[in-house]
Order: structure tokens, then sequence, then C-alpha cells
């Protein structure tokens, strides 16, 4: 009988330790998932900024020493379209 508990035992202990295993990939997978997402987000918005950022510099002539002033302005009117 002992055997038979022992058995069972080690039975319960490995599908715990299997559903621990499983949850911990989940948990893992989910974690991957977020941050594919917002990377993949982060540079979409980045790609978008520096097109603007080009279309202004385009508007203006391509005139040299307003770079920094073209990127913030495109994001502030990117961000007014994403958040």
């Amino acid at each position: 009988m002992a055997t038979e508990d022992t058995k069972k035992s080690k039975a319960t202990k490995t599908a715990d330790e299997r559903e621990a295993k499983v949850n911990e990939n989940k948990t893992s997978l989910k974690k991957t998932k977020t941050k594919t997402t917002e990377d993949f987000h982060a540079k979409a918005v980045g790609e978008i900024i520096a097109l603007e950022a080009y279309y202004l510099a385009e508007r203006r002539g391509f005139s040299p020493g307003r770079e920094t002033e073209d990127w913030l302005t495109a994001e502030s009117i990117v961000r007014t379209y994403f958040i």
C-alpha cells in the first residue's frame, strides 16, 4: 500500500511541476508579447515622427540648422494623434 501511495504522490508532484512550468511559460510569453508590442509601437511612432520631421524640413526648403526644431515639432504633432 505504501508503494502505491508513493507512486500517487510522485505522480501528483510531477503533474504539479508540469502545471507550474506551463504557468511559468504562459507568464513569460505574455511578457514577451507585451515587450514585442511595445517595441513595435515605439518603432512605428519613431518612424512616423521621422517622416513628419522630413516633411517639415521639406516645407522650409531643407535649410540647415533647424533639424532639432523640426524633430521636436514633429514629435508634438504626432503625439497629438497617438496620445
